[in-house]
């Protein structure tokens, strides 16, 4: 019998072949990072184990640093919400570490617990790649799950921009005029949905809050689009999964601003 935790890999294994598939652009120059693959079992109590696989980039060149520190930080938070930035160093121990960390926090909570509010399994993966590099901008995709107990499991995909050369993550507004470019998203939603562009934004079904659209701060560049990813639980329901929203570069052409113009281009 498939068990529920067979079931989402199956899932999250082909939103992550789709999502790698479509979205990667750009020169990517594999010479200049590696690759940390880390991954174990940790019996918590009896029949209760927690498990996890970390796999992600780490960058050779000391001005990408500040990339390799965003990296562990996000694998930090995963683990236990909170993270000290004097460990901010991205190698296969410190992941351990933080594994080992919540492997502990884990044994204390669920050592007393009744044994039927104990699930079969606790797991987390993290996903990191790289894929898109444009002369000073790189995008990292970075996929999520966990499962902790419920009905379910969570799954998170998450983009980020960095600009390398100011050594810094990179916002819409940084790049765009933003209250263009969410009135242009709010008319490709309303289009994608078949509704008019004078639609309230409630009668799409989906949660924006205050019935506002609004474009998140979570999107990624190919040579075609800027795709925009709302994650489960975001503007719908569970069952609606990752809802994306593309944009054509083309009409970006009077919003985006001159500096990042080479994107379009």
């Amino acid at each position: 019998m498939i068990n529920t935790k067979q079931i989402f890999y199956l899932i999250l294994l082909i939103t992550l072949i789709s999502c790698s598939t479509s979205k990667k652009s750009g020169q990517i120059d594999y010479s200049k990072l590696d690759q940390i693959n880390v991954r174990d079992s940790i019996e918590i109590v009896k029949d209760l184990s927690f498990s996890y696989e970390i796999e992600v980039v780490k960058y050779n060149s000391p001005s990408y640093n500040f990339i390799n520190n965003d990296i562990i930080k996000e694998i930090c938070l995963v683990f236990s919400g909170e993270c000290n930035n004097v460990d901010l160093e991205l190698s296969e121990e410190r992941i351990s570490k933080y594994a080992l960390k919540y492997s502990e926090i884990l044994k204390e909570d669920y050592g007393s617990e009744p044994e039927e509010y104990k699930p079969f399994e606790i797991y987390h993966t993290f996903n990191c790649q790289e894929v898109y590099s444009k002369n000073n901008i790189l995008i990292l995709e970075k996929n999520m799950s966990s499962y902790t107990g419920g009905a379910h499991g969570n799954y998170n995909l998450q983009y980020t921009l960095y600009e390398t050369e100011k050594g810094e993550i990179l916002k819409l507004n940084d790049m765009f005029n933003y209250q263009k470019l969410n009135e242009l998203g709010r008319e490709n939603f309303l289009v994608s949905k078949g509704l008019k562009k004078v639609s309230p934004i409630k009668e799409t079904g989906y949660w924006f809050e205050n019935d506002k659209f609004y474009l998140p701060e979570n999107f990624t560049i190919d040579n075609k689009n800027i795709t925009f990813i709302y994650n489960p639980y975001e503007i719908a329901s569970y069952a609606e999964g990752i809802i994306e929203l593309e944009i054509p570069l083309i009409k970006l052409k009077n919003i985006i601003k001159e500096e990042y113009k080479f994107i379009i281009n």
